[in-house]
């Protein structure tokens, strides 16, 4: 038969004398970092890989977010010229005089 079920110990409050948000910066200090790893060397490394695509995710998505639309204005900035071009190809009047 199977023991019975306890109810979950309720987790006790922080301490009062300790600032609060000091948990936080404490895990974001290196021996917070290096604990997360358990103390091997591929899980520091693994740990610093996903942090650094954590941090420069963002940049890229807004240097590509910017580079679409600078190469869309450019396309409307410059539709005449590409319009024109293609309208006159320098084949039809480059052509050499026929004899």
């Amino acid at each position: 038969m199977a023991p019975p079920l306890r109810a979950a110990e309720p987790t006790p409050p922080p301490p009062k004398d300790r600032p609060y948000g000091r948990e936080i910066v404490e895990s974001m200090s290196w021996h917070g970092y290096a604990s997360k790893a358990g103390g091997s060397t591929t899980g520091a490394a693994k740990l610093f890989v996903v942090a650094m695509l954590a941090f420069f995710y963002p940049f890229w998505l807004g240097i590509c977010a910017v580079m679409l639309v600078s190469y869309g204005l450019l396309m409307l900035l410059f539709w005449p010229v590409r319009y024109w071009a293609k309208k006159n190809k320098v084949g039809h009047y480059a052509e050499p005089p026929s004899p």
